[in-house]
């Protein structure tokens, strides 16, 4: 866990503002629900906002985790 955090700590704050904006999108979705257009761009929105910053935060942290292993320093 403590490489873990680790290496979360280094992923930059525009990533962190980006995966908040990513959670407003899907409160905002839910709270629209009614509005079926609205509802799908956000859907739309929301998704790629999520896979995109998923991907990224997760390739940060594999590569954090393999430099740490092989004892590289960044």
């Amino acid at each position: 866990m403590h490489d873990l955090a680790s290496g979360l700590s280094i992923i930059p704050d525009e990533l962190w503002h980006l995966l908040h904006l990513a959670i407003w999108c899907c409160a905002v979705r839910n709270l629209l629900s009614d509005y079926t257009w609205v509802n799908r761009w956000l859907r739309r929105v929301c998704l790629a906002l999520m896979l995109w910053l998923g991907s990224t935060v997760l390739l940060v942290v594999i590569i954090l985790n393999v430099h740490s292993q092989m004892g590289w320093t960044l």
